[in-house]
């Protein structure tokens, strides 16, 4: 199974209005992620892109189809199994989720 092997890494919970932009940085900082996959509900880019995508991320950074997932509904087999091809297949070295229960769900 080394072949399969992954790390899961929450070290930190962050709560408070206009701090979800900064702690990203710093976990994104803390775990040396450089290119990552991300994980929103279906509308997240849309919905997060003033607040949250282009501070992060910058304005032309992940809008594409090869770093990012919009769930809708939850998480399938089938769609981790999706996202897991999708996220090597874009030399992610992370994943980022962002939104609720299902983002976080699939991420995992």
């Amino acid at each position: 199974m080394p072949g399969n092997a992954f790390t899961f890494l929450s070290p930190k919970l962050v709560f408070g209005r206009g701090k979800a932009a900064e702690a990203l940085i710093s976990g994104m900082k803390d775990a040396s992620i450089t290119n990552p996959f991300v994980i929103t509900g279906e509308n997240g880019l849309a919905r997060l892109q003033k607040d949250i995508i282009i501070p992060v991320f910058g304005a032309n950074t992940i809008v594409t189809n090869k770093n990012h997932y919009g769930l809708s509904g939850e998480p399938t087999v089938e769609q981790a199994r999706q996202v897991t091809v999708m996220a090597k297949e874009a030399g992610c070295d992370g994943i980022i989720a962002i939104g609720g229960g299902s983002a976080l769900d699939l991420a995992k």
